[in-house]
């Protein structure tokens, strides 16, 4: 009886449990779309693909951009800084046609083949960005990674499938592939021994008996 009040205590709680971090996740997810020292922007400009790079952002969060110089970037969206440098190169090229995409300053840590930091086009998806890293080791946990931001988990079961747009990571965070137990990285040895320690057992009760 104790046992089936239990599965029914958490029947009632995995619900709200779940529903509770699905919240949570939608409240932080899709943070800011604004860029921070040490991302980078990649441009790409038309006609003149010389101009194409990318390029850092400084700690005062400016960028020199070819031509134009010292440019302000971090108190702009994507749409805002195409749209102030397409009017800056229009002064120099005929009917200019630019691209921008920010990429995200993020290290991808814990079970993947090469930790490192990484920048990340949003519009990847969580496994696009842990394959920068190489891929998650056979011990990584792909059903829990992680957003670490400050020494905190915002977030502790992020899917694979989710864009980075979409996902509550933001520049400067970590994305953390945490690894399996040692139970779950070993399960045929566990098997083998507890098959062993039962046919031993077996053994001896056989011996007892026959005695």
């Amino acid at each position: 009886m104790r046992l089936l009040f239990l599965l029914g205590c958490l029947a009632v709680l995995v619900p709200d449990m779940v529903a509770a971090q699905d919240s949570t996740a939608a409240n932080i997810a899709g943070g800011t779309n604004y860029l921070e020292p040490g991302d980078v922007i990649r441009l790409r400009v038309w006609p003149d693909e010389k101009i194409s790079g990318e390029y850092r952002v400084d700690t005062d969060g400016m960028v020199a951009f070819p031509w134009v110089g010292m440019t302000r970037v971090t108190d702009k969206d994507p749409s805002e800084l195409k749209a102030e440098l397409l009017r800056e190169y229009a002064r120099y090229l005929r009917d200019p046609a630019i691209e921008v995409t920010y990429l995200r300053r993020v290290v991808i840590g814990g079970a993947v083949y090469r930790p490192s930091v990484y920048w990340i086009d949003p519009t990847m998806t969580i496994r696009d960005a842990l394959m920068q890293a190489g891929g998650a080791t056979p011990a990584g946990r792909t059903d829990r990674i992680e957003v670490i931001r400050d020494g905190e988990t915002v977030m502790a079961r992020l899917r694979e499938d989710l864009p980075i747009v979409e996902s509550p990571v933001r520049s400067g965070d970590q994305l953390y592939v945490p690894e399996r137990g040692w139970f779950a990285r070993n399960t045929g040895a566990a098997v083998g021994i507890g098959s062993a320690l039962l046919s031993f057992a077996a053994t001896m009760i056989i011996l007892a008996a026959s005695r």
